[in-house]
């Protein structure tokens, strides 16, 4: 709003931040060429603006209520109100007064698209609109901050600008990092929330049409887009860029092959097998890792998962429950037994390896204890399916992760986010695995024919 302009009155959005320009008129006899200083400015001189506010509301936060003119000869000052009304604001600069009637009105406000996917890398672009609540026109030169936060890779992250004629304010942004990005737009006081789903491009996984054969995914350690899928031939798929491998193991058609896992240096790792043998498998041009003896054989296909906490230590879940470790691992305690019942399906550890939890194929989630740690708390929030549909479990952070059922549902659990972007496979039994990304705000779902689906929870 500028009194210059001699407006009678100004509009101001009710919680936001308006100002008001008043424009000093210079002496006549101050020796500037009309050309360069037209006599209706105070170009080249400073001047002081006292200002007065009469009404509703009053000056903004730390506002003085004296300025000075600027180069142009322009003086500001800047004004809020909480709530609807009108208020004078009136600058006196030389003994010559201007004023100007502030109305401060209620708007609606409003932030589009609310949700959408993108590619990493691509450019998403959110919009907010600022109406007047009485008559639905638009408000322009209100300010709207912006704040995008979620996968740790958003750039730019903050933002403003301000309304233009249609009452319309635009943000562009973009992220690095696969997951969801939740948008903060705030004007007039009120803040409201978009969240972008960012997708991997296309990483050229493996898909086998009608064939249920693929058994796990890992990412790469620190990547959100790379990494391998096994079939339960024994065979790696690598997608995104990740290395090939050498080693794999062949099973044929058995579908003995159930988990592979990277050793912590990302120079090779391990296949597990149904019978509990683990295969060393070289990534790119390193040598395979050494053999690990004094796993569990079990004669038979009951092994079910595979966690690693070194170079060549970790344990071996097996089908009725029961922790294996070998290469020196702690022994665990506290694990539930289903003796004669193949239904648990996978487990993990928590940060600081003191403990973990083992997921049973109705969904219930059994904690246990490694060495002399402490057995970690149940979880809250758990779902139970009553059938053997649960598949996989991952953690988020401590006490709080998502479980996978086989129709593609993820269950937060323990506080952890609601996923966002999951397939649903309509009651078959065809999903197998997660894999959640570095910052673990997201990551994959693998199929059985596999199909590798980027989902997000912040």
């Amino acid at each position: 709003q500028r009194s210059c302009e001699n407006p009678a009155t100004a509009t101001v959005a009710v919680a936001s931040t308006g100002t008001v320009v008043a424009c000093v008129h210079g002496p006549v006899d101050d020796g500037i060429p009309s050309s360069a200083a037209p006599p209706s400015t105070g170009a080249g001189h400073v001047q002081a603006v006292a200002w007065t506010y009469s009404g509703i509301g009053s000056f903004a936060p730390g506002a003085p209520q004296e300025t000075s003119t600027d180069a142009n000869g322009e003086a500001r000052v800047r004004v809020r109100s909480n709530t609807s009304g009108e208020a004078r604001v009136t600058a006196t600069s030389e003994g010559e007064t201007a004023s100007i009637l502030i109305r401060y009105i209620p708007v609606t406000v409003s932030l589009t698209p609310s949700h959408d996917e993108n590619i990493i890398g691509q450019t998403h672009t959110v919009q907010v609109s600022v109406r007047r609540t009485d008559n639905n026109q638009p408000v322009a030169g209100t300010v709207v901050s912006f704040e995008a936060q979620g996968t740790d890779g958003e750039s730019p992250a903050e933002g403003s600008s301000s309304t233009n004629d249609q009452g319309v304010a635009s943000f562009d942004f973009t992220s690095s990092r696969s997951g969801v990005s939740r948008v903060t737009a705030t004007a007039a006081g009120q803040p409201h929330t978009a969240t972008k789903l960012w997708r991997c491009p296309a990483t050229g996984t493996p898909y086998f049409p009608s064939q249920d054969r693929m058994n796990d995914i890992v990412l790469m350690s620190g990547e959100d887009c790379k990494g391998w899928i096994l079939d339960g031939s024994g065979s790696l798929h690598p997608f995104g860029g990740a290395s090939s491998t050498v080693g794999n193991p062949s099973f044929g058609n058995s579908g003995l092959a159930k988990e592979f896992v990277v050793n912590p240096e990302g120079t090779g790792g391990y296949i597990l097998d149904g019978f509990g043998g683990l295969h060393p498998i070289a990534l790119g041009d390193n040598s395979p890792p050494p053999l690990i003896t004094g796993q569990p054989y079990f004669g038979r296909d009951l092994a079910r998962d595979l966690v690693l906490i070194g170079a060549t230590t970790g344990y071996i879940l097996d089908g009725f429950g029961a922790v294996h470790p070998f290469g020196g691992a702690a022994e665990a305690s506290g694990s539930p037994y289903f003796p004669g019942s193949d239904i648990a399906r996978a487990f993990v550890l928590e940060e600081g390896e003191e403990g973990g939890y083992i997921l049973d194929g109705l969904g219930a989630l059994h904690p246990f204890a490694i060495g002399d740690g402490t057995k970690p708390p149940a979880p809250t929030g758990t779902p139970y399916f009553g059938r053997d549909i649960a598949r996989d479990v991952d953690l988020q952070s401590t006490g709080r992760g998502f479980m996978l059922d086989g129709s593609g549902g993820i269950h937060s659990f323990g506080g952890a986010p609601r996923a966002i972007g999951t397939p649903y496979f309509g009651g078959s039994d065809i999903a197998r695995e997660l894999a959640l990304n570095a910052n673990r705000t997201g990551g994959f779902l693998l199929d059985g024919l596999g199909g590798a689906h980027t989902f997000g929870a912040p």
